[in-house]
């Protein structure tokens, strides 16, 4: 997937409560948030992802997260997803733990 997302800038920030965060936002004037993905400074594990609607299957998500491998620690994915977090795990390529919410 090679899509242009040269009108959205992605920046990292480090939050209280020792996390981690990617955020996008638009590059117009407004600067609107449009997603983010947030991971423990501690063990890694993703608290969050999310890309808002009218800006997913562009590649968003994916770039965040290559951004992400950049820090220590690189984030890995939880057992704790949803669906959509589930398949965005696995299209990652990096390992995937059984997802808790799945019987």
């Amino acid at each position: 997937m090679n899509r242009n997302l040269s009108d959205l800038q992605f920046r990292h920030y480090d939050l209280p409560g020792n996390q981690h965060m990617i955020a996008v936002s638009n590059s117009n004037f407004s600067k609107r948030g449009v997603g983010g993905l947030t991971w423990s400074k501690d063990t890694g594990d993703v608290t969050g992802v999310s890309v808002d609607t009218p800006h997913q299957r562009r590649g968003i998500a994916t770039q965040m997260w290559t951004m992400a491998r950049n820090y220590d620690p690189p984030p890995r994915h939880s057992a704790d997803r949803t669906d959509e977090g589930d398949a965005f795990a696995r299209s990652t390529g990096d390992p995937v733990p059984r997802n808790v919410n799945r019987r």
